[in-house]
């Protein structure tokens, strides 16, 4: 249970459309392997460690190799890679679904190539993509599915020619007749083969920092707004990734290093809401998990918590880490943090019924005999810290456990009936404290995943 990352859309409402979801994705997502980097460099995490930090959308751009092998290869306009889509992509992508088959992968291939694009070049491409394809687990069907339908295998977006006259579907078509209906270096919302489309890539052009800061203001901000407030049947794309277009100015992970920030910043305390799916440059691993924190997960329902039950307790800021016990020290009065997981007993509670509605959270850690969560002092102040204590049933040892809508916990000690479990400025580090303060409506720090252990 210590990749969450990995396994995040196992929490998902397998029902819903992958319109209905937020998507984590990256922009020219292969582009980490490219020998020149600056304008061309978009990633700095390969394709598996993409997808292993919860990324499920890929922009793959492709060409021609120029060894006339065909096959095709990652690229970026006139740079390409030696990173092949059917010998090194592909490949990447089945061992992970094959690991992880609660999870489905959204891909975007695009034509990159910039010169030749004759008919002979169109047809050649289709060729060698489709051929590659049937060897693998895709969903080509041309409309958008649910999770359910999708869970273990890719999901083909289509951005390259593909013949008028077949017979089936070759994928969710953005491409049209001729390449005509995707919004280049602009935002628009059209609508293709009966899916209603919404897609942000105001790209180009971005220089200076409050030039670049606007990219988030004025092209990223309002399509996430416009996605989690209307339109519940459109797919939305919305890319945060962006260039200077000169070699003098900003590349894209200096355009990135500000947009992300701003991202970031933006997602805390945003409630269970749809943003679409979002392509990014360089995202760092608390960014792609603050975004998918943002669907409405399925952990456990209200009638499963009962005693006798044990749990990982994890923070809605960062569900990799677990409520923990210090240095795994059984002494009353161990301070309670966050941890990355490590399927260890100090990161394991037990429920046992307090009476009332309440619960005792017991650590198991074998040498703590019957210590139990605690409000140290049974102190109701800001900021009192959470410790292990042995049971001597005070109020501040019984917790209140409540769903909120959004699929998340709160814990309530019943000897600061207005105050809750909370991570200590939202500090997600490993060693950060637990203590307890005065509820506030939708503080992310006070939101827990309570994840079954059997």
């Amino acid at each position: 249970m210590n990749d969450f990352s990995k396994k995040w859309m196992s929490y998902l409402e397998g029902r819903k459309k992958l319109t209905e979801f937020t998507i984590p994705g990256t922009h020219d997502s292969g582009t980490y392997l490219l020998d020149f980097s600056g304008l061309s460099r978009c990633q700095d995490k390969s394709i598996e460690d993409q997808l292993n930090q919860g990324v499920r959308f890929l922009d793959i751009r492709l060409k021609p190799g120029i060894d006339n092998d065909n096959a095709l290869y990652i690229a970026h306009g006139l740079v390409e890679s030696g990173f092949s889509f059917a010998g090194d992509v592909m490949p990447i992508i089945q061992r992970f679904l094959n690991s992880n088959p609660s999870e489905t992968i959204i891909m975007c291939i695009k034509d990159d190539s910039i010169m030749y694009k004759n008919h002979n070049h169109k047809k050649y491409f289709y060729n060698a993509v489709w051929s590659t394809i049937q060897e693998y687990h895709f969903y080509t069907n041309g409309q958008i599915p649910s999770l359910d339908k999708v869970r273990g295998k890719v999901v083909l977006f289509r951005r390259f020619w593909a013949p008028g006259d077949l017979s089936f579907p070759v994928g969710v078509n953005l491409y049209g007749d001729d390449d005509n209906i995707w919004p280049k270096d602009r935002m628009n919302g059209f609508e293709n083969d009966g899916i209603n489309f919404y897609v942000q890539d105001r790209y180009d052009d971005w220089k200076g920092r409050e030039d670049i800061e606007n990219k988030f203001k004025e092209a990223v901000k309002p399509t996430l707004e416009k996605a989690s407030s209307s339109l519940p049947n459109t797919l939305f794309i919305n890319f945060t990734s962006g260039t200077s277009g000169n070699i003098f100015y900003e590349d894209p992970k200096e355009i990135a290093e500000i947009v992300n920030p701003l991202f970031f910043e933006y997602l805390y305390n945003k409630q269970k809401t749809r943003f679409g799916i979002i392509p990014m440059d360089f995202p760092e691993s608390p960014l792609i998990n603050r975004l998918y924190s943002c669907n409405p997960f399925n952990f456990i329902s209200m009638e499963s918590i009962v005693p006798g039950n044990v749990y990982e307790i994890r923070p809605r800021l960062d569900l990799n880490k677990c409520l923990d016990v210090k240095g795994n020290i059984q002494a009353d009065g161990t301070q309670v943090i966050i941890h990355t997981s490590n399927n260890q007993l100090n990161q394991r509670w037990k429920l046992a019924d307090a009476g009332d509605g309440y619960f005792y959270l017991h650590t198991l850690i074998q040498t703590a005999t019957n210590s139990v969560l605690d409000v140290a002092g049974n102190i109701q102040a800001n900021g009192t810290n959470v410790i292990i204590q042995r049971q001597n049933n005070g109020n501040n040892q019984k917790w209140k456990i409540t769903k909120l809508e959004n699929g998340y916990f709160i814990l309530e000690p019943k000897s600061a009936p207005n105050s809750l479990l909370d991570l200590f400025e939202a500090n997600t580090e490993d060693g950060s404290p637990v203590k307890i303060f005065e509820k506030s409506k939708n503080d992310w720090a006070e939101q827990w995943a309570l994840l079954p252990v059997k």
